[in-house]
């Protein structure tokens, strides 16, 4: 990892601090604002070495007490204590990847109007048709002109020279292409300035390196999870952490009788699902009287929920359907569960 983001095998003392207020005292953005504000210079690349440092495996037996050393699930243990620390290292790396993207906005400023790419002006380029004369488009996301966030895409010096090499082959000599063509040129000094300026902030605020630093401690947690999972317990202390570690929200997928076994582990070691609380029974009300209907599970099919759909409803029942549907989104799982079980499951 050290070589791949060419880091520096000494760190400086100042570094060092910066870093430790980042990982051991969790001051975010107090760090990062002392961070990202001191001038480019080789040692930042040592901080980068110092957040990547913390993810790197501990010792799996190093993480269980003493008294817990000869515990029959001791490897389980573990690893819901490596689990828990790359969770918070990944945490805290995308925390700081986010504010020194922000910074970076900050300092850029919102994208040109004029280089915000239009779906219409990009579909040619991203059909099947275009694919063999346009590998790499190279567009870009940006924000806004209100500096929120969003899914804009806009155009680079490279992308502009991909379309207008490809206008031809992919739109036709005729139509609009000589129009595109004179377009994109008349952009590209434009481009060039921005992709010019948006360089100089990224390296200023270090995102490139924060970004792999909190793609690779992402990673890592990922790795910890699988390997959680991939255990098997042999006492109700193992098979309780194996339950806690299960994200119960989205078991809204598995066949009833896997969440009946989820449930029964957990009931039978005490363990809190972390499910929320929410009244399905008063939902399920709501939906019926608004006109929808339930379906109950049955030997050849699993249960569900039908919405009406008649759209000559009054305002008022559209605006209750509107958040019954929210509802459903957000509790999927307790509506299933009090569907299949004609009770709340808390």
């Amino acid at each position: 990892m050290e070589q791949r983001l060419g880091v520096d095998r000494a760190p400086m003392p100042a570094v060092q601090h910066v870093a430790r207020n980042a990982l051991d005292h969790r001051d975010i953005d107090a760090a990062a604002n002392q961070l990202l504000t001191q001038p480019s210079s080789p040692s930042r690349r040592s901080v980068i070495a110092g957040l990547l440092g913390a993810s790197a495996p501990a010792p799996a037996l190093a993480l269980i007490e003493d008294e817990a050393a000869v515990h029959p699930d001791r490897v389980i243990l573990a690893a819901e204590a490596e689990l828990e620390r790359l969770t918070q290292i990944a945490e805290e790396a995308g925390q700081a990847a986010k504010v020194a993207r922000d910074y970076m906005w900050k300092a850029l400023g919102p994208c040109p109007s004029e280089l915000i790419a239009g779906a219409d002006e990009t579909r040619p380029y991203l059909t099947l048709r275009a694919r063999r004369h346009v590998r790499d488009f190279g567009l870009q996301s940006v924000r806004p002109l209100d500096g929120s966030w969003s899914n804009q895409r806009a155009w680079t010096a490279p992308a502009l020279r991909t379309a207008i090499l490809a206008a031809v082959p992919v739109c036709g000599r005729g139509g609009t292409t000589p129009f595109r063509i004179r377009r994109y040129q008349s952009l590209l000094p434009i481009a060039e300035e921005f992709d010019r300026r948006r360089r100089e902030c990224e390296d200023r605020f270090w995102v490139k390196e924060l970004s792999s630093a909190r793609d690779d401690a992402r990673e890592a947690q990922s790795l910890a999870e699988l390997r959680l999972h991939s255990l098997t317990a042999s006492t109700l202390d193992g098979l309780a952490t194996i339950v806690r570690n299960i994200d119960a929200p989205n078991w809204d997928g598995l066949p009833t009788i896997w969440v009946s076994l989820l449930l029964s582990a957990a009931k039978i070691t005490g363990t809190d699902l972390g499910i929320p609380d929410f009244d399905a029974k008063r939902w399920v009300s709501e939906l019926e009287a608004a006109g929808g209907y339930i379906v109950r599970p049955s030997r050849h099919s699993s249960g569900g929920v039908g919405f009406p759909v008649d759209h000559t409803h009054s305002a008022e029942v559209q605006k209750t359907l509107r958040r019954l549907s929210e509802e459903q989104d957000a509790h999927k799982l307790q509506i299933r569960l009090f569907i299949e079980r004609g009770e709340v499951v808390a």
